[in-house]
């Protein structure tokens, strides 16, 4: 009986700490709860949309199966769990499972929608155009379709298409999470600047935390040569998230831009120290140390960013340019 109690005890903790959006102290709530009283599904599914707001897919995705093992096999915690496996890379699995659900439930839209996103994420383009007919064949109004299908196509580089469906997707729900920031993105693709400028300002007016949309935003007002904004909006984004590689990053290229190179210097190497991968911050420490006369230690920043992944066509271009500078052709 104690140990019921216990277990309730630590749930009712969970559920206030929940409301107060202390996410961390929740999921070790529920956790205590669930290591008392293991069986109760309620609390599985609350561990597992914790750890999506927590940005967890994969452990996410673990919660989810274990509430489906216990008992919860509805069909919003199946979808929920082939969601959080798209987004954790584990888009094989997910097929698999809404491959069953559309078997057994054809008319189930989500599953199909779903199945757009994980091919285009694998690169199969063509399955992904596959599953988005099929949606079109009984509802040509899904925003959600419109939406995954043009992440195919952005995959692709071909913004222009990708455009024209994040612009349905508005049309048909203008409240669709991350339209405008999508949007924005595809109209820097495709040089549309000012567009893009004012479609971002309008996501962050709804998302004022989105660090990674600031971040693009930041970029494209250096592109416009509007550096103050872009040092303001890179600020805000470092005071939102400290521990940001790609913000530390960015105000250290913008550092270097006003010839500011020692602050440049902390901005990648505070960058590196969060993700020792970042594409792009070896590239600033080794124009730096070419400019002070540190040959050999360029090349060799420069022969590790080369090893790097997630470069930006830019960060490429300006790397093989100063290759080439060092003697690296």
């Amino acid at each position: 009986m104690n140990q019921w109690m216990d277990a309730e005890h630590h749930a009712q903790m969970a559920q206030q700490f929940l409301e107060a959006g202390e996410w961390r102290k929740a999921l070790n709530a529920l956790r205590a709860a669930l290591d008392l009283s293991p069986h109760r599904t309620e609390w599985q599914l609350g561990l597992a949309m914790t750890h999506e707001a927590l940005g967890e897919p994969l452990q996410a995705a673990d919660a989810y199966q274990r509430a489906i093992d216990i008992g919860a096999d509805d069909l919003e915690t199946q979808l929920r769990l082939t969601h959080n496996l798209i987004q954790a890379g584990h888009c094989l699995r997910a097929i698999a499972r809404l491959e069953v659900i559309t078997a057994t439930i054809p008319s189930c839209e989500e599953a199909y929608c779903q199945q757009i996103l994980a091919y285009a994420k694998l690169g199969d383009h063509a399955m992904a155009r596959v599953m988005f007919d099929i949606v079109m064949q009984t509802d040509e109004h899904n925003a959600r379709a419109y939406d995954f299908m043009a992440h195919s196509f952005a995959a692709r580089q071909q913004f222009d298409i990708a455009l024209r469906l994040w612009e349905k997707t508005y049309e048909l729900e203008p409240a669709y999470p991350d339209v405008l920031a999508n949007l924005g993105q595809a109209y820097v693709k495709v040089g549309r600047l000012g567009r893009a400028r004012k479609l971002l300002r309008r996501h962050l007016r709804v998302q004022p935390e989105d660090v990674d949309a600031m971040v693009v935003l930041g970029r494209l007002l250096i592109a416009m040569d509007r550096h103050a904004e872009a040092d303001e909006t890179f600020r805000i984004a470092a005071e939102l998230s400290p521990s940001s590689a790609p913000v530390h990053l960015a105000l250290g290229e913008l550092a270097m831009l006003h010839g500011h190179l020692d602050a440049a210097e902390a901005r990648f190497r505070r960058a590196l120290s969060l993700a020792a991968g970042c594409a792009g911050a070896r590239l600033g420490l080794a124009m730096i140390a070419w400019d002070e006369g540190q040959r050999q230690e360029a090349k060799s920043l420069l022969i590790a960013e080369a090893a790097c992944d997630g470069h930006s066509p830019a960060q490429l271009l300006k790397l093989c340019g100063m290759m080439m500078r060092v003697g690296l052709a």
